[in-house]
């Protein structure tokens, strides 16, 4: 697809220094009880709408810089929350054998702390992590997270097709699909490929996390010009021993979404 015209400059990253290794991971999963977010409904929205979800978004996005900044700082140990990339090693290997290209370019959004994007890389693909928070890429540098771009993903720093991949490990629910689905498209190669893994809608979660539904997400996919098709969804519960697939979203822990660039 054509990429948006941008009648500003696109903004510069942040690069994190690091050391020889690769990459990070994303974002928080309540350890106790928590209030669920509504999900947003879709379609057109007259103008006060869209004023009160961008506004939303904004409140969220504030809410969830203060949680990163937070965690990155004293670490996930020491939060009430917690990632599935993080806390299950067998679901980075899950993810890593569904990307289709053998050792192309990945851009993960949302990197946070760097589990995945370390083993992608210990698997052999480049790897660049992209976080908005500081805080959090200065934690993956440290335990060995290279190739980190601190960005917002509704701008991509990067050229058009500069990448094979695009993956977002639990990251979808901090960012406006109309604004960001799209970036991943642009900066996709032709018939690149886009995975992304997202809470089920029963799971409690932070209150800057939004819950898409699976219509949501797919309308808003094939809208940026993907092939999205319902076989390449997996609702997900995934353990420390094994990653299981459940038949339906509410016997499930995670969805799973892997989608295709379209020529």
């Amino acid at each position: 697809m054509a990429s948006p015209t941008r009648p500003e400059p696109r903004p510069q990253p942040c690069i994190i220094p690091h050391p020889p290794r690769s990459r990070v991971s994303v974002h928080p999963v309540k350890r106790h009880k928590q209030r669920q977010i509504s999900v947003r409904g879709c379609g057109a929205m007259p103008l006060g709408a869209k004023q009160a979800s961008s506004q939303k978004h904004k409140e969220r996005r504030d809410q969830a810089l203060a949680f990163y900044r937070r965690i990155g700082s004293t670490g996930w140990d020491k939060s009430d929350y917690f990632t599935d990339i993080r806390k299950f090693p067998l679901l980075r290997n899950w993810i890593s054998k569904k990307l289709p290209v053998h050792r192309g370019s990945v851009l993960s959004l949302g990197c946070g702390t760097g589990e995945l994007e370390r083993f992608l890389t210990q698997e052999g693909h480049p790897v660049v992590g992209l976080d908005l928070t500081l805080e959090m890429l200065r934690r993956a540098s440290r335990r060995g997270s290279g190739g980190l771009v601190q960005a917002d993903a509704h701008a991509l720093p990067f050229r058009a097709a500069a990448f094979d991949a695009v993956v977002l490990p639990e990251s979808i629910g901090h960012l406006e699909l109309g604004r960001a689905i799209p970036e991943m498209a642009r900066v996709l190669k032709t018939r690149g490929w886009l995975l992304l893994t997202t809470y089920s809608a029963h799971r409690p979660v932070h209150r800057s996390y939004a819950k898409y539904s699976c219509e949501e997400l797919a309308a808003q996919m094939a809208k940026a010009g993907f092939d999205v098709m319902d076989k390449d969804k997996r609702f997900l519960r995934p353990g420390r021993k094994a990653i299981k697939e459940a038949g339906s979203e509410p016997d499930s822990d995670l969805v799973f979404w892997i989608a295709r660039r379209k020529d």
